[in-house]
């Protein structure tokens, strides 16, 4: 279980960096089944479901963001074209 945890906790760091550009304050462990993290009380469960919901918000980030680097680089080709 706590292996499962650990995977669990780094999982939300990573997603949290990649969608905020920082770290998330205070994540720790209280005991098996709850945790710290940013400053609130937290189950396990549910710290699972926010990585679902982080998941889903990071898609939304990485498909903006190739969209974004799509146009820059039809805009580049038009350019270089002309």
């Amino acid at each position: 279980m706590r292996s499962d945890a650990q995977k669990t906790i780094n999982r939300y760091i990573y997603l949290y960096k990649s969608l905020y550009d920082r770290e998330p304050k205070d994540v720790r462990f209280l005991n098996a089944d709850f945790l710290i993290v940013n400053n609130t009380q937290i189950r396990l469960d549910d710290l699972e479901q926010l990585n679902q919901q982080l998941e889903r918000e990071y898609e939304v980030k990485r498909q903006k963001e190739r969209a974004t680097r799509s146009a820059i680089h039809r805009l580049i080709n038009f350019f270089r074209s002309a």
